[in-house]
């Protein structure tokens, strides 16, 4: 009997296919929504994008960890990495003792530079006068990372660095050079100094341009150096006057110089030719004289008395005994 009672028992087993897996499916579609969420909140913060006139300085758990250039670039999430942009391939530029604005005038948008700042402006040149020089610089950063870590605040930097380089210039020159023939060297020589301290200081910035705007003697005193100007010009008037008739005067001189060296050359070369033909005249009669003695002579005696003759108005032969002098004859003039 017993065994006819465990042949009726029927043993359910679970296949699978049942509630468990409706179960993991419904645990499935609730991991949907949490992925997407950590997506859209990731990825803005994985993905960037550089412009065409920046560098991208990535910091890695605050350290620096690269540099990167313009384009879509991808990054550590969240503050793992963060990319700082650094507008290297711009140039900048800085006034100083002045600040250009745009202002409106019948219509038209036009530069005003009528606002002066004397307190950046104001120098005192070598020789103790007081200038109010105005000047620009135009600059490029050159190494991201440097200009991002090496100095703090590097653009207020610059300015003074500008400030005090352009004072020391300005103080190694008299007023007169700063006012007029020394721009181009005061300019030049600032230029020099400030690229030097920028990279002995490892600043990342490269000066493309240093311009003096203008330099003049403050409202004060303008009248007395617009005086001094004058003088200036109408010195240099005179010396250009007096430097044009020393040239004209030179030339003069070195034309008939030249002149006398040629009639002497030429002088020279007559004396050579006169004394070579004397010289072969003399030689050829020589060799005459040699073959001939007598006859050269008596040619040489008549040759004299025709050369002499020639020059006389009248010739007379007369009587050698003869006390007076009784025309002969009479050969008549030339």
């Amino acid at each position: 009997m017993a065994d006819n009672h465990d042949d009726n028992v029927v043993n359910i087993k679970p296949d699978g296919n049942g509630p468990d897996k409706f179960i993991k499916f419904l645990k499935q579609l609730s991991a949907v929504p949490i992925i997407i969420f950590l997506l859209i909140v990731t990825v803005p913060t994985t993905i960037y994008t550089v412009q065409a006139d920046e560098d991208a300085v990535i910091l890695r758990f605050g350290e620096y960890n690269r540099t990167v250039g313009p384009g879509l670039h991808f990054k550590l999430p969240f503050n793992f990495e963060v990319a700082i942009t650094v507008p290297v391939r711009k140039i900048s530029k800085m006034e100083f003792g002045f600040r250009t604005r745009y202002v409106q005038r019948g219509g038209n948008t036009v530069y005003d530079t009528s606002n002066t700042f004397d307190d950046e402006s104001i120098m005192l040149t070598g020789d103790l006068n007081v200038v109010d020089v105005e000047w620009i610089i135009q600059y490029q950063v050159k190494d991201a990372k440097d200009f991002l870590f090496n100095v703090h605040d590097p653009r207020k930097n610059l300015f003074d660095i500008s400030q005090a380089v352009m004072r020391e210039v300005i103080g190694d020159h008299t007023v007169t050079e700063a006012i007029t023939d020394a721009r181009d060297e005061i300019a030049n020589l600032s230029q020099e100094k400030m690229q030097k301290i920028l990279d002995d200081y490892k600043m990342g910035i490269r000066l493309v341009a240093l311009e003096l705007q203008d330099v003049f003697p403050p409202e004060k005193v303008k009248p007395a150096f617009d005086e001094v100007n004058s003088a200036v010009q109408d010195a240099q008037q005179i010396a250009n006057l007096a430097e044009k008739q020393r040239k004209k005067v030179i030339q003069e001189a070195r034309g008939k110089a030249e002149q006398l060296i040629k009639t002497a050359r030429a002088y020279k070369v007559n004396l050579i030719n006169r004394a070579e033909g004397d010289t072969k005249r003399f030689l050829s009669l020589y060799g005459e004289f040699k073959k001939a003695p007598e006859i050269t002579k008596k040619r040489l005696y008549f040759d004299q008395i025709k050369n002499t003759i020639k020059d006389i108005d009248q010739v007379y032969v007369v009587d050698p005994q003869v006390k007076g002098i009784l025309p002969m004859l009479n050969l008549g003039a030339k």
